[in-house]
């Protein structure tokens, strides 16, 4: 092999011979220039079939999911709300139909609230995939039964509690892609759900051609609190990329959130970049004909219920706070600032009261909502 700058690490082999370096050919440097985000990749206007039109971050958007999917890597859609990650996803499967590389159904996995949001959208926008739900009591519940079920099937949509629960059934499908929509549900990286996705995502052992499954996630938080939050979601996507969770913490987790280690922060994003695309609606370069966002500063006061109730929720869980082991205090903090915004939006909530029983003297909050609609509604 030719010499480069591209270099093997001591000890790494190619067909049981050492790797000291080699040269890229102008096809290969082009790709790893992509590849490392040198160079973005090349956008795709909507494919046949789509009914629609796609803006031109939208384009972007697509060719990126085409091109990672073409080396087989994991990627995080990440764009802000309202930016149209759903059109973009469908936009990408109906590529994959158009080009005739959809060969099996690919599992999409949401909450249960936006599952009528995505039949609705996959109707309107790629009435040529053929869409089917794995919900509600009637569903396959053996992996023989489910396979039947899904013959000429694109697009499978199921929700996060029944992908934990259905496990069995689901992982023994031969899926060619799997994608979770609000991704942020797998950050708990010990959550049974979130293993469950990550499971997911593996190939299927004895599948022919290796069972290799596309990942792919939507989210517009992909990191909320925590670095940890991080790995969960690359785990599923790409699990090589940040190695396993005890060297994750070591290497990046422990050196950012305990010690603000600004080099290792840098590192972790150089390696996470090329899989992750985020675009931001404030961002006149992504998209210019949104009005601007207004905000209106309404103060509100307690009601005297509520300021009892609070004083009163302050005192007694800073001295059972104090009194709490080191262990519990965290928890306890946590729950206190929980209680405190429940009785902020109505004292009913902290108390657990029957909502028919709730008073509107109860809070200024409501009168407060009820005037500002008021005062809208009489400006128009």
């Amino acid at each position: 092999m030719c010499s480069s700058d591209l270099t093997g690490n001591e000890g790494e082999t190619l067909q049981r011979l050492p790797v000291h370096a080699f040269t890229a050919g102008p096809r290969l440097q082009a790709v790893l220039e992509q590849y490392h985000q040198q160079k973005a990749p090349d956008p795709l206007p909507a494919p046949p079939g789509f009914a629609g039109q796609l803006r031109p971050y939208q384009e972007r958007g697509l060719g990126w999911l085409a091109f990672l999917h073409r080396f087989d890597q994991g990627a995080c859609l990440a764009d802000d709300m309202g930016l149209g990650k759903t059109i973009q996803l469908l936009a990408f499967l109906q590529h994959l139909k158009a080009e005739e590389e959809l060969k099996r159904p690919v599992l999409l996995v949401a909450p249960t609230s936006v599952l009528t949001n995505w039949k609705r959208e996959a109707a309107a926008f790629t009435p040529d995939l053929v869409v089917n739900e794995h919900y509600g009591p009637r569903r396959p519940s053996s992996p023989d039964a489910l396979n039947k079920a899904l013959k000429g099937v694109d697009l499978v949509l199921t929700s996060y509690g029944l992908l934990q629960r259905d496990s069995e059934v689901l992982d023994k499908l031969d899926w060619q892609g799997v994608v979770i929509d609000e991704a942020q549900a797998i950050k708990n990286h010990n959550a049974k759900q979130s293993m469950a996705a990550r499971d997911l995502g593996r190939p299927l052992r004895g599948a022919k051609g290796g069972g290799s499954r596309f990942r792919i996630a939507l989210t517009g938080t992909p990191v909320e609190n925590r670095v940890s939050e991080l790995w969960a979601l690359m785990d599923f996507l790409n699990p090589k990329v940040l190695g396993d969770e005890p060297f994750f913490r070591q290497r990046y987790r422990l050196p950012i959130e305990r010690y603000g280690d600004m080099s290792s922060l840098r590192d972790l994003k150089g390696r996470v970049g090329p899989f992750i695309l985020r675009r931001l609606k404030t961002d006149k370069s992504i998209i210019s004909d949104l009005p601007e966002k207004l905000e209106l500063h309404e103060w509100v006061g307690l009601a005297p219920e509520q300021k009892k109730l609070y004083n009163k929720t302050v005192e007694e869980s800073l001295d059972a706070i104090a009194r709490a082991p080191l262990g519990q205090k965290h928890g306890q903090v946590l729950a206190l600032l929980t209680r405190l915004k429940q009785i902020c939006n109505h004292p009913a909530l902290a108390l657990k009261q029957d909502p028919d029983t709730r008073s509107e003297e109860h809070t200024s909050e409501l009168q407060s909502h009820h005037d500002l609609v008021c005062r809208l509604l009489l400006e128009k």
